[in-house]
């Protein structure tokens, strides 16, 4: 991921490094126990990251980095053992199959996850508070709507 003036690398089993571009200088963040990272995106001074557990069942997670101090803000789980979607986007969501998307926009985070259901699948929308990881129900309003179907 390059951001700005900053490339963030992923190294296999030991977090992720920062590279400023402009001097060369390099930066490990911490890592993270029995957990892979992935750089997401870039927020305000957060860098934003997937995380996947490597032990046990899997599990998949976010996880915020302050840029100004180069140390982890939070780390949470995907809601209801949801996962990311697929890298080719080819994802069927079954009945207790769900999907959860990290949106952007001005100055919030959401996550959006989509669940399959038997009646058809529906889609939750929650904020995320980007100081420590939790999920709203009040700002904005939980919603869940069913997803209709094309004609």
């Amino acid at each position: 991921l390059v951001a700005g003036a900053n490339a963030f690398v992923p190294m296999y089993r030991s977090g992720i490094v920062r590279i400023d571009l402009n001097t060369g200088a390099s930066t490990s963040l911490p890592t993270m126990a029995n957990a892979d990272q992935a750089p997401h995106s870039v927020f305000g001074n957060l860098l934003l990251v997937d995380t996947q557990t490597n032990k046990g069942t899997t599990k998949y997670g976010l996880a915020a980095y302050d840029l100004t101090s180069n140390t982890k803000r939070w780390e949470v789980l995907l809601p209801k053992g949801s996962q990311p979607p697929s890298e080719n986007g080819n994802d069927a969501l079954f009945p207790g199959s769900l999907r959860s998307v990290l949106l952007s926009g001005g100055d919030n985070l959401a996550l959006m996850t989509f669940e399959g259901d038997e009646d058809g699948p529906t889609v939750t929308v929650q904020a995320l508070d980007q100081d420590n990881g939790s999920l709203s129900a009040t700002s904005p309003p939980r919603t869940r709507r069913r997803i209709s179907r094309a004609p």
